[in-house]
């Protein structure tokens, strides 16, 4: 295994590894600009809906980069991989929440993850940009209005029900 730090060697803010990422990746805005940090939505086949793990991810995810005893990251730019999908979030996974449409407890738990996740997003420290180039819906949608600013492309497109 290697171990990743962001980013400066001197000093390490963060073992990417101890995260355990399945539905993020994490990648330095460029090889020239080390305190700018991407968060990359990465659950294409699922058009980066938030189940509650993904929610629970990128809580932890900004927590600890606002935690870092050192913090040397000034922005956050959260994403999607922009070349490959044109779906930023399609907002909550349905089929979990049908899976569990009976199950009180986890629907509350469920509301109260997507809920720590936009307060996390909207208290952070660290200027969190979502960067937008296609579908954003729902609570995907509630994450974009969560950050602190939005950029997006002719291509974006914003959605809520009801």
């Amino acid at each position: 295994l290697h171990t990743l730090f962001f980013f400066q060697p001197r000093n390490p803010i963060m073992n990417v590894n101890a995260l355990n990422l399945k539905y993020t990746k994490i990648e330095p805005w460029s090889s020239d600009i080390d305190d700018v940090v991407k968060i990359i939505l990465n659950y294409p086949k699922k058009r980066n809906c938030l189940s509650k793990d993904m929610m629970l991810e990128l809580t932890n995810i900004i927590r600890a980069m606002n935690d870092a005893p050192s913090p040397t990251i000034k922005v956050i730019i959260l994403t999607h991989d922009i070349e490959n999908s044109k779906v930023f979030s399609s907002g909550h996974d349905l089929q979990e929440i049908y899976a569990n449409i009976r199950d009180q407890a986890f629907l509350q738990q469920l509301f109260k993850t997507c809920n720590n996740l936009m307060m996390t997003v909207h208290n952070s420290a660290i200027p969190i940009i979502c960067m937008v180039n296609g579908l954003c819906t729902a609570a995907g949608f509630e994450l974009v209005l969560s950050s602190d600013l939005a950029l997006c492309t002719k291509a974006s497109k914003f959605m809520t029900p009801g």
